[in-house]
């Protein structure tokens, strides 16, 4: 595993900041250098499933299932993969899924009153550095302009 780390500053305030990270309508567009049309299922609490999904090309559902393991709104939250969804199953024992499981996300935000700073910590697969690293910077880009107004 790697782990690809995004650090950026966004200027407004911390309860605006983490609903642009949070909220589902502009999860959707900060995402979409993952993937077009990206949404996510369940609530950012502890102990809850999340389900990061996009649509292929057919329409057919597939994504991320993940548990919340840390959570502290408008200051962080912490992921941990633990399978994909494939149309309308979860999928936890693929050997694809086993290579992957256990991988961590997290958001954090520090700093204020004006100015805040967002770090993005994501373990990946050696394999999917490259890219996941190019599309994390695009991803933190979009919060920072869509928090500023920018976008």
């Amino acid at each position: 595993m790697k782990t690809v780390e995004k650090t950026i500053e966004i200027k407004g305030n911390r309860d605006h900041i983490w609903n642009v990270i949070e909220s589902p309508e502009t999860y959707t567009k900060w995402c979409e250098p993952f993937c077009v049309g990206t949404f996510y299922e369940g609530e950012w609490r502890v102990g809850n499933t999340v389900r990061f999904i996009g649509l292929d090309e057919n329409g057919v559902r597939g994504g991320m299932v993940s548990e919340v393991v840390a959570y502290e709104a408008g200051h962080h939250v912490t992921f941990r993969h633990m399978g994909f969804v494939q149309g309308d199953q979860d999928v936890f024992d693929t050997p694809e899924v086993a290579a992957w499981a256990g991988c961590e996300e997290g958001y954090v935000l520090e700093g204020g009153p004006d100015v805040y700073t967002l770090h993005v910590k994501c373990q990946v697969a050696e394999d999917m550095y490259d890219w996941m690293d190019a599309t994390w910077t695009e991803a933190v880009g979009r919060i920072k302009s869509i928090a500023e107004g920018t976008s």
